[in-house]
C-alpha cells in the first residue's frame, strides 16, 4: 500500500544497516541453511539468483508486483508493467526478499526465517523485530547478509541484487560490514548490485520533515538522518564506498531529478515544496551519494529553463506509484515511476562511470528505467570459482581413491582407497568456495562428494560421489588440511571429523572413506603424488624454491595458512596483511646464481589469497647488501612478476616476504615460488 506526502506520503527510502550504538553481539557459530544451492560454472547473470529488496514501509507485493497508478489510483497510460513481471522475461531465478511482519508477496522474509538467529543481540526490544518503521537498519542488513551467506555464498552460488529505496542501503551495509564486524559473515558473493532511488546520502532537511509530518517517524527514518546524534548509521555507511564481495561487486545507481519548478512537470509535492530536486521522497544528490561503477540520472534539473538542465521531461521519475504533484500546477502530470516504465523507447539522461557525485556533462541517449535496470544487472560476468584437478591417493596403502560407479543403491559412488592405477573413476577436481572451504567432484560422473552423516554404524560418514551441482549443501563441504610431512587431510565441515581410509575393512568395503576420525593418523593422510610419496616438492633447480621445498630452502615464521592446493606447484600459502608491523614472514634461499650478471628476482603470484597491494619483499645478496621492494599482488593471476634485482658475489641470495607492507586486514598476502633469472646486464 502506498501513500503520498501531505496526504500521508510514504517514504520508501533505501537504507543500509549502520553500526549499532552499544552493540553487544559476539562471534556466531556456523550458519544453517534452508535449502541447497547450485554451484556455478560457465553461467550467466540471467541464471543466478536475482534478489529483489524493497524499501522503507513497503512490501514485496507493493514494490515489485504492482503496475503504476496516479495519485488517485488510476492506472497510468502507456508502457506500464510491474517490475517482477518485466524482469521475469530475462531472469529465471528471482527471489523477493522482505523483512517486515507481515510482508505481503515475499519469497523470503528475513524476520520469520527461523534459521537466521545471528542478529538477535542488537540494542532494541525484540518486540520491534520486523515492525514497520521500528526495526533497526543495522539489524536488518545483518539478517540480509546472513541470508545471502547461508543460502548461497557458503555453497558457491553468487547472487545479483536489485534494491529500491532503503533496500539499497541494507545491501550496501551488508557488503560493507561483512568481514569487518564479528557478527557478520566472513564473505558474501554478490556479483552486480543496482540501487534505484536509494538515499545513499540519507534523508534530512525538509524531506525528513515531510516524512515525519506524514506519520512516518521512527527508528528507521531517524537512522537515515545523517544529523541524528543518536545513531552512527549514516556516518558508518559513508565509509563503505562501493563495497565489494568475493570476486568483486559492480555497483550501478539509478535515480532521477523531478525539477522543483513549474517548467518541468511542476515536481512531485515534496520536491516543489522543498525547492530541491528529487523524486518526491529522496533528494537527487542523496540518490547519487556513493562512488559507483555507473550512474544514471533521469529527468530535469532546476532551473529547467537553463540550457543543459533538461534530459527528458517525460522521464522525471517519481519515487513510487500513487505519487503526484500539486493539482494547481499547470504542467503537472503523474508518474512515470522507476519500477513501472517498461517502454522500449529511448530517452536522454546524465550518466557517469566511477564518479562520486551526480553525473556531469551533457545528457546522452539511454534506455528507459526498467530496460536500464535489466541491462545493468548483467554488466559484470559471473566468474567461475577457482578449481583444479588433483591426485587423491591414500598415503597409508599408496592406492588411488576410486569412486565406485559400478555400485548401486545406497553404495553408489562410494569412495575407496583401492586402485593401483589412475583412470576416470580416480580423476578428481576440487573447487575452492568463497569461504575457503572446498567441494570435491569426481570427473568420472561429474557428481560431488557427500559425507553420509545420516548413515549409521560402520557406514556412518561414508563418502560418496553422488550429489549434483544444484544440490550443494553442508554434507558436501570439506576443509583441506596440509600436514607437516607434505601429505594432506580432509575434514567434513558438517561434523568436524577427518576423513579416514578404512584399511581394516574387507571385501567390497576395503579402503572405504568415512568422515569419522577426531584426529589425524596414517589412515587420514593422503598425497598428491603419482609416485606414491607426497612429502615435499622438487622445484628442479637451486635457483628456484618455494613452500615444501625438498631442498629445505624455504621457511616461515608465525602464522600462515594453506592455499588449498593452488599456486605453481599446488603449495601456495598465505597470511593476513598486518599494517606496518612485521609478524609473519616467509624466507627463500636461492643458490647457483650467476656472479657476473644482474639477477632478476621473480615471484609467482597465485590467483587466490593475493589481494594485498603493498607486499613487502626484502632482498639480500653477498656483496650487494639488502634492499626493499613492494609489489601489488591484487591484479596478478597465476603469473610471474618482477620483485627486484640483485648482484651476488657467491651465487646466493635471500628473499624475505613479510606482512608489514602497509596493507591491513582483510587484505591477504600470498607466498609461492620465487626464482632468480639471469639478465644481460653485467654487475
Amino acid at each position: 500500500m502506498r501513500h503520498r506526502l501531505w496526504t500521508a506520503l510514504r517514504v520508501r527510502t533505501a537504507v543500509a544497516a549502520a553500526l549499532g550504538v552499544g552493540l553487544v553481539a559476539g562471534p556466531v557459530g556456523a550458519p544453517t541453511t534452508a535449502a541447497a544451492a547450485t554451484i556455478r560454472f560457465n553461467t550467466t547473470n540471467q541464471s543466478i539468483p536475482l534478489l529483489l529488496v524493497h524499501g522503507f514501509n513497503d512490501s514485496c507485493a507493493g514494490a515489485w508486483n504492482s503496475a503504476g497508478t496516479d495519485k488517485n489510483g488510476a492506472a497510468l497510460p502507456g508502457a506500464n508493467t510491474a517490475a517482477r513481471t518485466y524482469l521475469a522475461g530475462q531472469f529465471t531465478n528471482i527471489k523477493e526478499v522482505g523483512y517486515y511482519t507481515p510482508d505481503a508477496g515475499c519469497d523470503e522474509n528475513l524476520n520469520s526465517d527461523s534459521n537466521l538467529t545471528q542478529c538477535n543481540a542488537f540494542p532494541e526490544s525484540t518486540a520491534d523485530y520486523g515492525i514497520t518503521k521500528k526495526d533497526r537498519l543495522d539489524r536488518l542488513s545483518c539478517l540480509l547478509a546472513w541470508y545471502i551467506y547461508d543460502n548461497y555464498t557458503q555453497y558457491g552460488e553468487p547472487v545479483n541484487v536489485l534494491a529500491h529505496s532503503m533496500g539499497g542501503l541494507l545491501v550496501r551495509y551488508a557488503l560493507g560490514a561483512t568481514a569487518r564486524l564479528a557478527y557478520f559473515p566472513q564473505v558474501l558473493w554478490v556479483n552486480n548490485v543496482v540501487t534505484v532511488a536509494t538515499p545513499h546520502g540519507g534523508v534530512s532537511g525538509l524531506y525528513h520533515t515531510a516524512a515525519e509530518s506524514a506519520g512516518l517517524g521512527g527508528v528507521e527514518l531517524d537512522m537515515m538522518d545523517p544529523g541524528n546524534p543518536n545513531y552512527s548509521f549514516m556516518s558508518t555507511i559513508a565509509g563503505y564506498q562501493r563495497p565489494a564481495g568475493f570476486g568483486g561487486t559492480r555497483w550501478a545507481l539509478i535515480g532521477a531529478s523531478d525539477a522543483s519548478n513549474v517548467f518541468g512537470d511542476g515536481g512531485p509535492e515534496v520536491s516543489f515544496w522543498a525547492s530541491q530536486d528529487g523524486d518526491g521522497v529522496v533528494v537527487t544528490d542523496s540518490q547519487m551519494s556513493m562512488t559507483a561503477d555507473y550512474k544514471v540520472e533521469y529527468g530535469a534539473r532546476t532551473p529547467s529553463l537553463t540550457p543543459g538542465n533538461v534530459a527528458d521531461l517525460n522521464t522525471q521519475y517519481e519515487h513510487e506509484t500513487l505519487m503526484g504533484c500539486f493539482v494547481w500546477i499547470a504542467f503537472c502530470f503523474n508518474g512515470p515511476y522507476y519500477l513501472n516504465d517498461s517502454s522500449t523507447a529511448s530517452t536522454m539522461a546524465w550518466t557517469c562511470s566511477g564518479c562520486s557525485g551526480r553525473p556531469g556533462g551533457s545528457p546522452v541517449t539511454i534506455s528507459r528505467s526498467l530496460a536500464t535496470i535489466a541491462a545493468q544487472l548483467q554488466q559484470k560476468p559471473v566468474p567461475n570459482l577457482p578449481s583444479n584437478d588433483f591426485v587423491f591417493r591414500s598415503n597409508a596403502n599408496s592406492d588411488y581413491i576410486s569412486a565406485e560407479l559400478g555400485y548401486t543403491g545406497a553404495s553408489y559412488g562410494m569412495l575407496r582407497a583401492r586402485s593401483a592405477g589412475k583412470g576416470p573413476w580416480e580423476s578428481w577436481t576440487r573447487v575452492h568456495l568463497p569461504t575457503g572451504y572446498w567441494v570435491i567432484r569426481n570427473n568420472g560422473n561429474g557428481l560431488y562428494v557427500s559425507a553420509e552423516l545420516g548413515y549409521t554404524g560402520a557406514n556412518y560418514g561414508e563418502l560418496r560421489a553422488r550429489t549434483g551441482a544444484a544440490a550443494i549443501g553442508p554434507y558436501e563441504v570439506f576443509d583441506y588440511i596440509p600436514n607437516a610431512d607434505g601429505t594432506y587431510s580432509w575434514r567434513s565441515v558438517a561434523n568436524g571429523l577427518y576423513v579416514s581410509a578404512e584399511l581394516g575393512y574387507a571385501g567390497a568395503s576395503y579402503g572405504e572413506l568415512r568422515a569419522r576420525a577426531s584426529a589425524i593418523g596414517s589412515y587420514e593422510e593422503f598425497n598428491n603424488s603419482t609416485t606414491g610419496t607426497g612429502s615435499c616438492v622438487n622445484y628442479g633447480s637451486t635457483t628456484i624454491t618455494g613452500p615444501d621445498s625438498c631442498a629445505g630452502t624455504f621457511s616461515t615464521h608465525s602464522i600462515w595458512y594453506s592455499g588449498g592446493g593452488l599456486g605453481l606447484r599446488g603449495r601456495e600459502i598465505w597470511t593476513w596483511a598486518n599494517g606496518a608491523v612485521q609478524d609473519s614472514t616467509a624466507t627463500y634461499q636461492l643458490s647457483g646464481l650467476s656472479t657476473r650478471y644482474v639477477i632478476e628476482i621473480d615471484a609467482f603470484i597465485p590467483n587466490y589469497h593475493s589481494n594485498a597491494q603493498h607486499v613487502h619483499y626484502h632482498l639480500c645478496a653477498p656483496g650487494n647488501g639488502c634492499g626493499d621492494d613492494y609489489v601489488n599482488q591484487s591484479p596478478l593471476y597465476d603469473q610471474w612478476t618482477v620483485v627486484g634485482y640483485v648482484c651476488t658475489t657467491d651465487g646466493t641470495a635471500t628473499i624475505t616476504l613479510a606482512d608489514d607492507g602497509g596493507d591491513r586486514y582483510p587484505r591477504q598476502i600470498a607466498a609461492d615460488a620465487i626464482r632468480g633469472v639471469n639478465t644481460h646486464l653485467v654487475c
